[in-house]
């Protein structure tokens, strides 16, 4: 590994880091921006990411990501900004092309280099992450004092939450599987019905506290009689015999319960969870007929997978009484020592002798194995019918049923409960959303990439990539969600006074709507994927059809004509086959779908100018090439000292 590419590495990833965060060397100053605004250095920081983010047309966001300031601080200082850049003097304007540096175009030889120390880095990388991770930890321990009394609780409870990052940290197939094991189990647990909730019982009181006067009259329907008052009113004591108690008792627990007892309401679900509420109870009981058992006819849904038995019921297994008869061949053919073949007929055969042999025919050199012999009633030895097997076979065929063992997914999510993590850790990354075993067999198109080479591949993923890859979706399906409601909102005020549409269901968003925002968020370029062949050049054209031939010129402006003639022939799909910018609000002028190449160069353009552009950009060019080659000098002097 070259020292001085290891130190620009380094220097480039503090610089990476320091813009991520925000750090930077010069932060800008803070300011008062009238009428009543202080801006600190942070909250600037804070507003020109809003900035970038949003839009100054949304003052509204910006303060909402500032959240130090109103709306009325941000249009002021927006408004400041204006001002201060209208009363620049032209030449202190820097220019673009001064003020950013080029692209820089190196040589085979520097980027054959840089391939090298990063195969080199990519071996490091880990290491150095977990020894920085080791480090961090260590200063995080020492930062507490061992004689604090929670030291060990505290500890111990960082302990856990590291195993579970490191658990984490590097998750392959078999990690994914297990997650997704945790995820179903998760899901099937929240989707049992629960009990009907009680109503919550009323503390019960000592009848001690209560009047004894007011306890029979509560206590008996009846009125009671005038003696019975009285001598409720002779027994009642002076004092109370025990204070009342100022807390109320504990509700009493009720056990867990059973998920089988509660079915689920039909009259409750949704037409579509009602069917599949019947298929399931159906194909169970097809399959509890099929297996000769009763059907469990609960609506709950059960566990995927066989039950499982437990050994002693797989080794104990209860003697049957009655034994089926084994049926013999018509003839069983013997091979003897010397290649012949005889045959026995099956009433003169007994039981199987374990002959073992141990001779070798000098002619070919061949052995013969020990096998099972059959006996005839004649070469019956005094053994009363029974075959003894020869206690000197070593190699006789024993069947043995090895104890199974368990899956990787099984291991791994059996250390996944040691260390605390279920279901809840998963959701508290937010990784509930995911198919997590999906994401795994997408990760094993790597394996099946490199299934004929010899290098081994070791594919993993981390949970930040997790991590990332939910924060994207959440951003995409939340800015989704926000144009499709803002379309739908459009298109009632655009069409609620006119007749000719119906718009019953004003507060839904249409299927339309959301092929929309979809389009907004241009979706549809993964039809170009379409467009590429199989030699991986985009050489179709934009509208080529299989099979059918193109045709150029005055055929095609023909085509494009019965093109728009076709567009609103259907009336189902008239509203999805609109754009939305035709649909919302037409153009007057109808722009050409396709203009040719000769026609985008004006023909009033001043060649002479032209010219002159062209050289002043090729002498551009030239001084742009220079400053690349004095580059890669630099580079290479900078490594080693000199071009290789």
């Amino acid at each position: 590994m070259s020292e001085p590419y290891l130190s620009d590495y380094e220097y480039h990833l503090r610089q990476l880091r320091a813009h991520l965060a925000g750090d930077t060397d010069q932060p800008l100053p803070s300011s008062f921006i009238p009428p009543a605004g202080y801006w600190t250095s942070r909250e600037k920081d804070l507003f020109f990411h809003a900035l970038v983010v949003h839009s100054r047309f949304r003052p509204d966001l910006i303060a909402a990501s500032v959240k130090s300031k109103t709306i009325i601080d941000v249009c002021a200082y927006i408004d400041a900004l204006d001002q201060a850049a209208v009363a620049a003097p032209p030449f202190q304007m820097p220019s673009l092309r001064s003020s950013l540096n080029g692209a820089m175009e190196v040589s085979e030889s520097w980027v054959q280099h840089e391939e090298e120390q990063a195969s080199i880095l990519i071996e490091m990388e880990p290491e150095w992450e977990r020894e920085g991770e080791e480090h961090r930890r260590s200063k995080l321990l020492e930062s507490r004092s061992d004689n604090e009394p929670t030291y060990s609780i505290w500890k111990e409870e960082q302990q856990g939450l590291w195993d579970k990052q490191d658990s984490l940290a590097k998750l392959s197939i078999h990690h994914l599987q297990a997650l997704d094991k945790l995820n179903r189990n998760a899901d099937t647990r929240c989707h049992e019905i629960e009990p009907p909730s009680a109503d919550i019982p009323t503390p019960a009181f000592d009848d001690s506290l209560i009047d004894p006067a007011l306890l029979a009259l509560s206590s008996s329907p009846a009125r009671l009689p005038a003696n019975a008052l009285a001598s409720a009113e002779q027994d009642r004591p002076l004092t109370p015999e025990f204070s009342p108690n100022p807390f109320s008792p504990p509700l009493p627990s009720s056990p867990n319960p059973n998920p089988h007892v509660f079915d689920l309401d039909p009259g409750q679900l949704s037409p579509a969870s009602r069917r599949r509420l019947a298929k399931r109870l159906h194909m169970r009981k097809q399959r509890a007929e099929a297996a000769g058992k009763e059907a469990d006819m609960a609506s709950v849904k059960l566990l995927p997978g066989r039950k499982k038995t437990t050994e002693d019921s797989r080794l104990h297994k209860s003697r049957p009484k009655k034994y089926k008869p084994r049926k013999a061949g018509k003839w069983i053919q013997e091979a003897d020592l010397q290649g012949k073949a005889t045959k026995h007929k099956p009433s003169k055969l007994k039981p199987v002798k374990w002959i073992h042999f141990d001779l070798q025919d000098e002619a070919n050199g061949s052995h013969v194995a020990a096998g099972p012999s059959v006996t005839n009633a004649e070469d019956e030895d005094d053994t009363n019918g029974l075959s003894v097997p020869d206690p000197d076979v070593n190699n006789a065929p024993t069947v043995r049923h090895g104890k199974r063992g368990l899956t990787s997914a099984h291991k791994i999510l059996s250390l996944f409960e040691e260390r605390g993590i279920n279901a809840n850790t998963l959701i508290e990354c937010g990784l509930d959303i995911f198919n997590l075993s999906a994401l795994g067999k997408l990760m094993g198109l790597i394996h099946s990439a490199y299934a004929d080479s010899d290098e081994k591949i070791d594919s993993s993923i981390s949970i930040e990539t997790v991590k990332l890859l939910r924060n994207i979706l959440l951003d995409f399906v939340s800015t989704l969600i926000h144009r499709a409601i803002s379309i739908r909102e459009q298109e009632v005020l655009l069409k609620r006074k006119i007749k000719v549409w119906r718009l019953d269901k004003e507060d839904e968003v249409a299927p339309a709507n959301v092929a929309d925002a979809l389009q907004m968020q241009a979706l549809s370029t993964h039809s170009l994927l379409s467009e590429v062949t199989e030699d991986g050049e985009g050489d179709v054209p934009h509208d080529a059809t299989p099979g059918v031939p193109q045709v150029e010129g005055e055929d095609r402006q023909s085509d494009d004509i019965v093109e728009q003639s076709l567009v609103v022939e259907d009336d189902s799909s008239f509203h999805a086959r609109l754009p939305p910018h035709r649909e919302i609000a037409p153009l007057f002028v109808t722009m050409p779908r396709r203009v040719d190449d000769e026609q985008l160069m004006s023909t009033t353009t001043d060649e002479e100018e032209l010219l002159a552009e062209l050289d002043d950009e090729w002498e551009l060019d030239k001084l742009d090439r220079r400053l690349e080659a004095r580059y890669e000098t630099t580079l290479w002097q900078a490594m080693n000292g000199g071009k290789p």
